[in-house]
């Protein structure tokens, strides 16, 4: 599969290896552990308690696993910034971009200069054997598109819409557990980027901090009032990196393929 390098922001996280590419039919990794991929289950109807049980929370629709934050933290009015699309519009929030597995998509779209969008995941398990073997790496995959992104934040590039992954010492929902944070990484669309209309593939091999048996995403506008501009995320993916001897039998597989089409 070819691939494009492109900026990438580090942070204690530890990435060992990016790329990018068109997507594929197959938007999701084999071997995949995280939950709700594709983002087409809803959470149950009803208020999702942000810290606390006496705190209004977010009475929107949104995916089981996801929340808002930032500036629609913990508000029952309909969001302003962070929206649930849904390939049927079910969400009644916008419809998603067509493509991939289903439709449904995260989406943060922030034209104010007063406040930034966010979506949080649970702390999801990482795979098991990167559990059980601190220092081994996996793969982090999921597909975005963005448009209009600029920041009026100095320097530039300080400030830009991003999707991040943070690692934790324990697994739960978001809102009830809280675990060590133990290391973080971000993947950065710096400003005045030209806008990406169809979905691109991100692939990202990480490498968990000792201790990490969890992860979470968060997709925002930057982290303050600074960025401007629209993105969408779909089809999150985790899973281990595929053995060298795997690897080597699908080089081969497709070695051979290519040869009987040249003689056909």
């Amino acid at each position: 599969m070819s691939r494009k390098t492109r900026v990438l922001t580090l942070a204690l996280g530890g990435i060992c290896c990016f790329g990018v590419s068109r997507a594929s039919a197959d938007s999701f990794l084999p071997g995949n552990v995280w939950p709700n991929a594709d983002l087409s289950v809803a959470a149950t109807p009803g208020v999702d308690q942000v810290y606390g049980p006496n705190v209004t929370g977010d009475a929107n629709p949104r995916p089981d696993g996801w929340h808002r934050g930032g500036s629609d933290f913990g508000v029952t009015t309909t969001p302003s910034f962070c929206f649930y699309n849904t390939t049927s519009n079910t969400a009644s929030e916008g419809v998603a971009p067509a493509g991939l597995s289903d439709g449904n998509a995260l989406q943060v779209s922030d034209s104010s200069t007063n406040g930034y969008g966010e979506w949080f995941s649970d702390w999801n398990a990482l795979p098991a054997s990167v559990i059980a073997n601190p220092g081994e790496s996996f793969v982090f995959q999921f597909f975005v598109q963005y448009q209009n992104v600029s920041s009026t934040q100095r320097p530039v590039g300080s400030d830009q819409f991003r999707v991040s992954a943070d690692f934790g010492d324990a697994v739960g929902d978001d809102v009830t557990t809280f675990p060590n944070n133990l290391g973080h990484t971000d993947y950065i669309i710096p400003d005045g980027s030209p806008d990406q209309t169809s979905w691109l593939q991100v692939d990202e091999t990480l490498t968990a901090p000792a201790g990490a048996a969890s992860m979470r995403v968060t997709v925002d506008s930057g982290g303050s009032s600074s960025a401007e501009g629209q993105i969408w995320v779909t089809d999150i993916s985790v899973a281990e990196v595929p053995e060298p001897t795997s690897l080597g039998l699908l080089a081969g597989g497709a070695l051979l393929l290519a040869k009987r089409r040249r003689r056909a």
